[in-house]
């Protein structure tokens, strides 16, 4: 059996500073931080017919997670750029065939992007496009045992994603509302694993 438990403490702030300087009317500015302390603690066993108890363990992680942005207003659309930092914790996996394979690191990931959001045509009409990249550290995946039984979580070095993301959803009548939207995604392990 395996418990966990995840505590933390966060706080966004946002300054819109238009009403102080003339020359920045428009611009909004965002800064987050994240503060996480993860633990999960339990006993981990042999998956076989005979149960034997490999693991009894007790593993605490914290991690300080942040986000900054910037956007403009114009009048019917809203540009933004955005960078965060983001954190999964590690672990075991609780049903592990090899001991050796039963700890995982935390994932680490950062996320750089750019997009508009507008409204249109009296707000009937809303486009929005984004464009990003996130790198991931140790991400973690789902491998199977080399014994070909069992499944136990894992960490590949480095991961790279990249994307554009372009959806609208339109009300060309009032009792009508019409939605789509297309991704192209590009995802790669970068190095090792």
């Amino acid at each position: 059996a395996v418990a966990n438990r995840s505590r933390a403490l966060y706080g966004q702030l946002t300054w819109a500073p238009g009403e102080l300087y003339s020359v920045l009317d428009g611009w909004a500015f965002t800064g987050g931080v994240r503060r996480t302390e993860d633990r999960m603690w339990g006993e981990s066993q042999l998956t076989t017919p005979v149960f034997i108890n490999l693991l009894d363990e007790d593993i605490s992680e914290s991690a300080t997670t942040w986000l900054v942005s910037a956007s403009y207003d114009f009048e019917q659309a809203m540009a933004y750029g955005k960078v965060s930092r983001g954190y999964k914790s590690g672990g075991f996996t609780a049903l592990s065939v090899n001991p050796s394979n039963a700890f995982y690191d935390p994932e680490y990931v950062t996320n750089y992007e750019l997009g508009v959001k507008s409204r249109l045509l009296d707000e009937r009409l809303q486009l929005n496009a984004t464009a990003f990249y996130t790198e991931f550290t140790d991400l973690q995946f789902l491998a199977q045992d080399p014994s070909g039984v069992g499944f136990y979580v894992s960490n590949a070095a480095e991961g790279t994603s990249q994307g554009v993301d372009l959806n609208f959803s339109a009300m060309p009548f009032t009792n009508l509302m019409l939605g789509g939207g297309v991704q192209y995604l590009d995802a790669e392990y970068t190095k090792g694993e």
